[in-house]
């Protein structure tokens, strides 16, 4: 639990590790500070709309919830960083985090020896200049094909859990990416190449 009077440059509102490794690059501190929100009813009533916007909704719900339980724990920083990720198949079917093992296998078998798009949303806010930066990333990811056994043995270990698509390419994960066309970062879950000169300004700045 962060203590009162602790100034952080940035809160990264995530629970996940691709996002921290990334974010640790930068050599800043920061808190690691997660928000839940109801991703699953959120995603009902959009699932009409561009996948890209679904992604880009939910990382704004987690920004403004997040600004909200910071508030309250009187926590003090300068930039708040949100993202969600989704994941889309070639016939159009919308792959999130999967709920347990049963359903992380399912999504995998889906997705193996095919190339889906992921879409990677993140929100970025400035809480001194109440400036909000929202960027969106893309990219094709092939998997290989590979044998029932491996796909259950891969998903027992624990790792496609909270992951979008049932998979972490920053992980285990990788041995089951073939290809990997666009932004690596948005497959990681952050398309950080697009908000790096917005944190580096800020903190520059300081």
């Amino acid at each position: 639990m962060p203590n009162d009077g602790i100034h952080y440059p940035l809160i990264l509102a995530s629970q996940s590790i691709g996002r921290r490794i990334l974010i640790e690059g930068l050599k800043i501190p920061y808190l690691v500070f997660p928000v839940d929100i109801n991703e699953e009813q959120i995603k009902k009533s959009l699932m009409t709309e561009d996948p890209s916007q679904l992604a880009l909704t939910l990382a704004r719900e987690k920004n403004v919830a997040a600004r909200k339980q910071l508030k309250k724990k009187n926590i003090s920083y300068d930039l708040l960083l949100t993202a969600d990720t989704i994941i889309i198949d070639d016939e159009g079917n919308i792959f999130g985090k999967p709920k347990n093992e049963t359903e992380a296998f399912e999504m995998l078998k889906i997705l193996q020896g095919k190339t889906h798009h992921v879409i990677s949303a993140c929100v970025l806010w400035n809480v001194t200049t109440r400036k909000q930066v929202e960027k969106i990333g893309r990219a094709l990811v092939t998997m290989r094909k590979v044998e029932n056994d491996i796909l259950r043995w891969y998903v027992n270990g624990g790792e496609p859990l909270g992951k979008a698509g049932g998979y972490a390419i920053q992980g285990t994960g990788s041995f089951l990416i073939e290809k990997i066309e666009g932004s690596l970062a948005a497959v990681i879950g952050l398309p950080f190449e697009d908000i790096l000169t917005e944190i580096y300004q800020v903190i520059m700045s300081k």
